[in-house]
């Protein structure tokens, strides 16, 4: 507060001068722009007094510009926080002056963390040094054929040069830090209440547990805007979504020429925010938008690779994620709403494998900083390695403060989360049951907990028609109609289960990297 109060006495001791370049704050907009700067945190902790007071001037100065700059019928617009980081975000200068970088999440993150983040300089000089290098080592690495060979766990593999070689948001990722993860910012209120989280002490560091599947997985990126109090109902309710599957298609494919942040802005804008939210088509149409359009896929098996790339899904999940929240909020219980819910659950299971990759990955990238792994495991792997560090660091500390006492606690805590949305849609019924059932049966699968799994698939209903269920149940039907099987043949189901899980994933990745490929989604993503 106290620096937003200092901000608004700066303003007001320049617009007494002569000289000031900005009218004079009005009575009524002090009390708004308190209201808009005091509802949720604006800094990152790493800030200094003086510098929050600066940003906090700054937004000031942006909200008055905002407010003189369209007057329709002499009514003063209303300003939102949203527009105000926009305004800055477009501004050529940064927040500080040239000598200090900040950074903000796009307009559709989640609205209750800090909107500025800062960009510490010993890192940006530290990742400066480590990059130095990296023009060289690109000339020096040979690409036929647009793919680049490198070495991972399993050996040689082929990856698109465009992947290989990203340019990776690096700095914002630091400055984000641990606050990537649920687990440390908190996890969203989808109810009223949520059971207290247990309080424990202490973390110790302990190997991935070895009920965390690890395979190769098609990434599915779900996004969701900042929340915003709902407007008052339409007398004219929305209309139904009416789109064929190849025009669809078309949509979606042109809009994949474009940077993600664009194409969900376009999205919200044709789609959600006019057609009514129970609608089937507009549900599927989302489903499609964000498995095509948003998700991503890792073509490197290196465990090192893999941390680093999970690390940076979650920052650009973040850009965007604060949506899915705000819509099932303001749209409970719909057929839209249930597809921004299944994809939340979809980011806990994401950021879940993430920290197991996250933490296992901390002892090797100690080793390639200090030059004793000269295991060529990514480009410019050195930056990658110290960034993993640097989090990994910062999320152990974290953890220890909230009382998360090993790895395990930490993976259960999503994981109970999950559960906690798969209930929320269970008791909908319908489709929408079938798929939480599924869902929830697949989480304890990859849990270990197989009996429990198939009990929960067996309450699936015949006509639910998801081709990778289908082919469960086939085999499970040898069991006496999907009863728990005996010990010895749960033992030879579950490598078979198992190989439908990886037949799945295998298809799915090969036919979402052709698109990414093909649309050079990378490439996109470096001209945000």
């Amino acid at each position: 507060m106290k620096p937003v109060f200092n901000a608004l006495s700066r303003i007001r001791a320049e617009q007494s001068s002569k000289s000031a370049s900005l009218r004079q704050i009005s009575g009524a907009e002090e009390k708004e722009i308190m209201e808009l700067l005091t509802q949720t945190p604006l800094f990152d902790t790493r800030f200094s007094e003086e510098e929050r007071t600066e940003l906090a001037k700054k937004l000031m100065e942006g909200y008055l510009q905002l407010k003189s700059a369209a007057r329709p019928f002499g009514v003063l617009p209303k300003i939102s926080l949203r527009d105000l980081l926009k305004l800055i975000k477009e501004r050529t200068e940064t927040a500080l002056g040239p000598g200090q970088k900040t950074y903000s999440p796009g307009r559709f993150s989640e609205p209750y963390g800090p909107i500025f983040y800062k960009v510490e300089k010993r890192s940006e000089n530290q990742l400066g040094f480590l990059r130095r290098l990296e023009k060289y080592e690109k000339q020096g690495t040979p690409v036929l054929a647009g793919m680049v060979t490198v070495m991972s766990d399993a050996g040689k593999k082929d990856v698109p040069a465009e992947y290989y070689f990203r340019d990776c948001p690096y700095e914002d990722m630091l400055a984000r830090g641990a606050g990537l993860f649920y687990a440390v910012e908190g996890f969203p209120l989808l109810t009223k209440e949520r059971p207290p989280q247990p309080s424990l002490k202490g973390l110790k560091e302990a190997p991935s547990q070895g009920f965390l599947f690890r395979g190769d997985l098609a990434i599915y990126i779900l996004k969701k805007p900042e929340p915003q109090k709902p407007l008052l109902a339409s007398k004219k309710p929305k209309p139904f979504l009416k789109i064929s599957a190849e025009l669809l298609q078309d949509r979606l494919d042109t809009l994949m020429e474009l940077p993600e942040d664009v194409q969900f802005d376009i999205f919200v804008e044709t789609y959600l925010e006019k057609y009514n939210p129970d609608s089937k088509n507009l549900a599927e149409s989302t489903r499609e938008f964000v498995y095509q359009n948003l998700g991503s896929v890792f073509v490197v098996s290196d465990s090192f690779a893999s941390a680093f790339d999970f690390l940076e899904e979650i920052f650009y999940n973040k850009e965007l994620q604060g949506y899915f929240i705000s819509y099932w909020k303001e749209n409970p219980r719909t057929k839209t709403g249930v597809e921004f819910l299944l994809g939340l659950a979809s980011l806990y299971d994401f950021e879940r494998r993430a920290a197991a990759y996250l933490l296992d990955s901390y002892e090797v990238a100690k080793r390639i900083l200090s030059g004793e792994d000269k295991y060529q495991r990514a480009f410019s792997q050195k930056a990658k390695a110290y960034v993993l560090k640097e989090i990994s660091e910062d999320f152990m500390g974290k953890m220890v403060d909230r009382g998360i006492e090993s790895e395990e606690k930490l993976l259960h805590l999503y994981s109970r989360e999950q559960e906690r949305i798969y209930q929320l849609v269970m008791d909908m019924g319908g489709e929408e049951r079938d798929r939480a059932l599924y869902a929830l049966g697949r989480l304890y699968w990859d849990e270990g907990k197989h009996e429990e799994a198939i009990l929960k698939w067996s309450e699936i209903s015949n006509s639910f028609a998801f081709k990778t269920f289908q082919n469960i149940k086939h085999l499970l039907t040898i069991y006496d109609n999907v009863s728990i099987p005996i010990k010895v043949d749960l033992q030879k189901l579950i490598p078979r289960i198992n190989s439908i899980f990886e037949w799945e994933s295998d298809e799915n990745n090969s036919l979402l990297l052709k698109r990414l490929i093909e649309f050079h989604k990378w490439k996109n993503r470096s001209t945000r």
